[in-house]
């Protein structure tokens, strides 16, 4: 195997969550009639991310989900004008941070490159499309943290 483009594009944890419960979904239904299973390191893999993603403090594990296939594309627009990289929108979709201190995480040389008030218009930017994320276990455990592993042996997204 060669690789031809390395690092053509990036998938946020979103994207990945959901093309593994879809690809999980069309591999249980395609192979259900011939009685057959996956591979047990393919199942592994697959109930492992899963699970990561659906457990509290991930973002992905709030419920109801507050992302969408169109929320990434209005992220990216909302957030267009500050010149952020690759790498910083990736790390803002996937951590969604709600205060300064996560904000700093996601931006390199934030203070630097950003004032206060853009600094709030991002973390504004990512609440409005992302919807606000808990930021301690008991707020979380309003949005019912679930066991996905049930969700994705069955075939059942989110």
């Amino acid at each position: 195997m060669k690789i031809i483009e390395a690092q053509n594009a990036v998938l946020t944890n979103y994207e990945v969550y959901t093309h593994l419960i879809e690809s999980e979904s069309r591999f249980s239904a395609r192979h259900k009639k011939e009685h057959r299973r996956p591979p047990k390191n393919y199942q592994a893999v697959t109930k492992d991310v899963v699970n990561y993603c659906g457990t509290y403090p991930n973002p992905l594990s709030q419920k109801p989900l507050t992302y969408t296939k169109d929320s990434l594309s209005q992220l990216l627009g909302r957030l267009a004008e500050f010149g952020l990289a690759k790498g910083e929108v990736l790390m803002l979709a996937n951590l969604r941070p709600t205060e300064l201190p996560g904000l700093h995480v996601c931006i390199e040389e934030i203070a630097e490159r950003f004032n206060e008030e853009q600094q709030t218009q991002i973390l504004e930017a990512v609440v409005d499309v992302l919807g606000a994320f808990p930021a301690s276990e008991e707020q979380a455990e309003e949005y019912g943290e679930e066991e996905v592993t049930d969700s994705i042996e069955n075939g059942n997204a989110s």
